[in-house]
C-alpha cells in the first residue's frame, strides 16, 4: 500500500510537471541573464539578500511545483544550518518575481557557499530526498 501510495504521488508529481509546472518554472534562459543583472527587480532581491544576511538570516526562496520531499529539506536546512526555505509563489510567476528571487538567491547562496561550501544545497537536497524514499521501503 505504501509502495503504491509513493507510486501515486510521483506519477501526479510528473503529471503536473509535464503540464507545465516545475521547480524552476519562471526562471528566465540562461542568453538573457545579462540584462536581468541589471534589472531593479534583481537588483532589489539582491539588496534584500544583503539585508537579511547583514540581520543574521540565510534564506533561499523558491517557487514552483515542489519535490515530495520539500519539508524534509526545508526541516534539515533549518535545524542543521540555519536556513530559511521561503516558497514565494506556486507555478504561476511573473518575470519580475522571477528576477528578484534570482538577485536574491544569488546573493544568498554565494553566502551559504562561503559558510558551509558550494555543494550544500545539493547535498542536503540529496540527502533529504533519499530519507524520504526510505520512509516508504522501511516500512
Amino acid at each position: 500500500m505504501n509502495a503504491t501510495r509513493h507510486h501515486l504521488l510521483l506519477s501526479i508529481s510528473l503529471l503536473v510537471m509535464a503540464a507545465g509546472c516545475s521547480p524552476k518554472s519562471g526562471v528566465p534562459a540562461a542568453d538573457s541573464r545579462s540584462s536581468i543583472q541589471t534589472n531593479s527587480d534583481y537588483l532589489a532581491g539582491r539588496n534584500e539578500a544583503q539585508q537579511d544576511i547583514q540581520s543574521g538570516q540565510l534564506i533561499v526562496k523558491t517557487y514552483g511545483l515542489p519535490q515530495p520531499w520539500i519539508g524534509l529539506y526545508s526541516s534539515n536546512l533549518s535545524s542543521r544550518y540555519q536556513i530559511i526555505l521561503r516558497f514565494v509563489s506556486g507555478c504561476d510567476v511573473n518575470p519580475k518575481l522571477a528576477q528578484n528571487v534570482e538577485g536574491y538567491n544569488n546573493v544568498s547562496e554565494a553566502e551559504i557557499a562561503k559558510r558551509y561550501g558550494a555543494d550544500l544545497l545539493d547535498r542536503v537536497a540529496k540527502e533529504s530526498a533519499r530519507q524520504y524514499e526510505d520512509s516508504f521501503t522501511n516500512r
